[in-house]
């Protein structure tokens, strides 16, 4: 895989993170690893690790607006 990758969105993590970025910055990112993971430049193992150190919390609290954000409003839940 492209390690390239792995590593420059691990970077800007760490930077966010020590940078006390916002919530919604990390749900960007957290797309971007996503759109990594579709295109093969991440294995799904590297797209965890990288998920994790997002500190989102558990999937489950974040669900709904994972859910939002690959397939759209499909339900209605989200205003």
């Amino acid at each position: 895989m492209n390690n390239e990758e792995y590593e420059y969105l691990k970077e800007i993590i760490n930077d966010g993170l020590r940078l006390n970025m916002p919530r919604e910055a990390r749900f960007i990112l957290l797309g971007r690893i996503i759109n990594a993971l579709e295109r093969s430049e991440l294995t799904s193992v590297e797209a965890e690790e990288l998920e994790k150190m997002l500190e989102l919390g558990s999937r489950n609290e974040y669900r709904e607006a994972l859910s939002f954000s690959i397939l759209g409003n499909l339900e209605g839940s989200i205003p």
